[in-house]
């Protein structure tokens, strides 16, 4: 459950990978029933039932709870959190919330601070971690409610400064490979404005100048460097931040509550974003783009 970017081999560029917040809510709505009964049935069979079996549940109630948390926005990194959780055995989106918020807030969030310390070693993190203790400084020193103002863009500002340098990593070599793919897929997929500058009636896709290229290209690649549930973290929560206030209004409401928008909250249309869920949120993000960044730079001086 806890985020592990293990290096995986290169596999096909699938397109499938785009629709896999729908399979995961599918498998959700499959795993909950499921688990569930199977949760009922080993508590009268218990005595006599295999640990074979019982580990086959185990990791289905770890699907289950990843996938919940995940749909929620929540990046769990840390083990004992994790392992607080599951031993809660508690389900329920908004119970798990609240054992979340109180591990970040216990001691004056120092359970947010050791979140970092892994990374403080990296060069090219130096510069960040004074803007990032002073923001925890403010946590441990003013309330919440206060401080949250404050500290949510600062975060979302170093979280956008993480995300745009993450392009720079896919070696020249695969991106040179992966735009040729993009460009193909173009010509399959898109189709040129008509003479009025308007969508064709018959053509569901048009053609925006060039192809964003660089975003894409990283995504390309991270399919095809980290495991599925990584692509998946990173497509549907990392994303989604930096998604633009139109499409967010566009949005079913379940998504709008459950991300932190950093458009609105940088423009100043969000006025409503300070609360410890949202600042705790945030620097989980901050630190899943930092572990990302960290991996994926090993791994490429050690190619």
């Amino acid at each position: 459950m806890a985020i592990d970017l293990k290096p995986k081999e290169n596999v096909s560029l699938l397109s499938f990978f785009d629709d896999l917040q729908k399979i995961s809510q599918i498998v959700d709505a499959f795993l909950t029933p499921f688990v569930q009964i199977v949760q009922e049935f080993v508590k009268v069979i218990e005595p006599v039932i295999s640990k074979g079996a019982l580990v086959v549940l185990e990791i289905l109630d770890d699907l289950q709870l990843k996938s919940e948390l995940v749909r929620n926005y929540w990046i769990i990194m840390d083990e004992k959190l994790l392992k607080i959780l599951k031993e809660s055995n508690k389900r329920n989106i908004a119970e798990m919330e609240e054992i979340i918020i109180a591990y970040y807030k216990e001691e004056k969030f120092s359970n947010l601070r050791e979140l970092f310390n892994q990374y403080r070693t990296n060069k090219s993190f130096e510069s960040r971690f004074p803007i990032i203790d002073s923001c925890i400084t403010v946590l441990q020193n003013t309330p919440v409610e206060t401080s949250s103002q404050v500290v949510i863009p600062t975060i979302l500002s170093q979280i956008t400064g993480i995300y745009e340098t993450l392009p720079e990593l896919v070696p020249e070599q695969q991106k040179r490979e992966i735009k040729k793919i993009l460009k193909e897929q173009d010509k399959k997929n898109l189709c040129p404005l008509s003479a009025d500058g308007k969508k064709p009636v018959d053509c569901q896709f048009v053609v925006q100048g060039n192809v964003k290229i660089n975003k894409d290209v990283f995504e390309h690649y991270i399919m095809q460097k980290v495991s599925v549930d990584i692509y998946y973290d990173y497509k549907n929560i990392i994303i989604n931040t930096f998604k633009n206030g139109k499409q967010i209004d566009k949005l079913q409401d379940d998504i709008k509550k459950n991300n932190v928008f950093r458009h609105k909250i940088l423009h100043g249309v969000d006025l409503q974003y300070n609360s410890t869920e949202n600042v705790v949120k945030c620097f989980m993000e901050l630190a899943f783009l930092m572990k990302m960044y960290t991996q994926l730079s090993e791994e490429n001086v050690n190619d």
